[in-house]
Order: C-alpha cells, then sequence, then structure tokens
C-alpha cells in the first residue's frame, strides 16, 4: 500500500534568526519518518493575516503532488479566524486531500460535512486565542508577582508554599512542548522563554530534547 505523500507547511512572521521555522519542520519531519512516508516541505516568512503567501500558494499549485497538509498549529495556517481557514481546507478536501494538525492529532479528511465546519470553526478560533492568551498569561503571573514583592516584601510560591523575596527562577512546572514552540515561533529565543516562564534554559532545552531528540 502506497503511503500519503505529506506537504509540510511552516510559517513565521519574519525573516530572521529568531524565529526558525526548523522549530515546526523538525517534529512534522520527525512524525513522517515514523509514518514511512515521503514529504515536501513548503516555507513562508510572512506574516499570518493574509492567505496570499508565496509559498503556501506554491503548495495549492502543486495540490497533485500530495495528499496531506500538515501544520504544527492551525494558526500557522492562517491567523485570519474560521472565515479564512474553513475555505482553504475545504479546499483541500474537495481535492481529494486531508488536512492535518499535529498538535492534538486532529486529522479531517474524506467528506466536509457540517460538523467538519464547526469542528474547523473552533479550531481555528481557539487556535488564534491561545497564542494570545498564553503571552498575556505570563505576562500577568509575572506583573502579579512584582507587585506582591513590592507590597509585601514577597510573594509565595504556589508549589512548595515558601516566600520568595525575588523573581529569581523557580522550577519549571507544567510547562508543555506547545507553549515553548508558540513562544519560540513569537520571536523568543529559548533563554526569553526561560525567563518569562519561570525557568532555566537547560530546562526548556531538555523538554524539547526529550519530545524531538536533539534540535
Amino acid at each position: 500500500m502506497r503511503q500519503p505523500v505529506y506537504a509540510l507547511y511552516a510559517r513565521v512572521s519574519h525573516d530572521d534568526k529568531i524565529q526558525d521555522p526548523e522549530v515546526q519542520l523538525h517534529p512534522m519531519r520527525e512524525y513522517c519518518k515514523s509514518q514511512g512516508s515521503r514529504w515536501i516541505e513548503y516555507v513562508d516568512k510572512e506574516t499570518g493575516r493574509t492567505i496570499d503567501r508565496s509559498s503556501y500558494q506554491r503548495a495549492m499549485d502543486e495540490i497533485e503532488d500530495w495528499d496531506i497538509f500538515m501544520v504544527v498549529f492551525p494558526d500557522r495556517l492562517t491567523r485570519e479566524g474560521a472565515e479564512r481557514g474553513i475555505p482553504e481546507v475545504k479546499k483541500m478536501i474537495e481535492n481529494g486531500k486531508a488536512f492535518q494538525v499535529l498538535a492534538g492529532g486532529i486529522l479531517i479528511k474524506d467528506k466536509f460535512t457540517a460538523i467538519t465546519k464547526a469542528m474547523l470553526a473552533m479550531l481555528f478560533v481557539v487556535a488564534s486565542l491561545e497564542s494570545d492568551l498564553i503571552s498575556e498569561r505570563t505576562i500577568a503571573g509575572l506583573e502579579k508577582k512584582k507587585r506582591e514583592i513590592q507590597e509585601k516584601g514577597y510573594t509565595t510560591s504556589k508549589k512548595t508554599g515558601k516566600r520568595i523575596s525575588t523573581l529569581g527562577r523557580q522550577p519549571s512546572v507544567n510547562i508543555s512542548v506547545e507553549e515553548i514552540m508558540r513562544l519560540r515561533d513569537e520571536g523568543l529565543s529559548y533563554q526569553e522563554i526561560a525567563d518569562q516562564l519561570g525557568s532555566r534554559k537547560s530546562t526548556i532545552h531538555s523538554i524539547m530534547k526529550r519530545k524531538f531528540g536533539n534540535l
């Protein structure tokens, strides 16, 4: 039986050394290897606020060359929400192709039904909100701790219950690969991610290495 050919699509907003599409491509390549499948790579270094991106359009022009279009997160396809994302996925399905989101293991294929449309609408809305909420949550958390230290001279660790008099790095708790990848794709270095999540650079590297091997 012929293994499907994947179109691996990665997108970053800027063409620089910090926003590295390899962060997205590496786990997708590893997935394809595990399936024994071939793949074609398409990379855009453009905003997600428009679908008129050169590599994405090339992927659509070469739609007969692949079977499954894969992204790490749905917002890599578009940040314009469901109104723009759904027609793009529908076009793939109508051409006999499939759409896969690696994070969450979501695969859409065969028929484009009302249920498919509803699921995609939720997927694109959540993806759009999630990226903003991660940044807001980490920033809000740090600001809260700063205020507590300024007002009381200390803050309390939720994990240990101990008083903390400075915002030095605390042990990492429940840091997900998805959260690291999103912050990385937003342009943060591993050191900046560690600082924002209250962790260490070596810990962030270890989390990624356990998941994907050497990056």
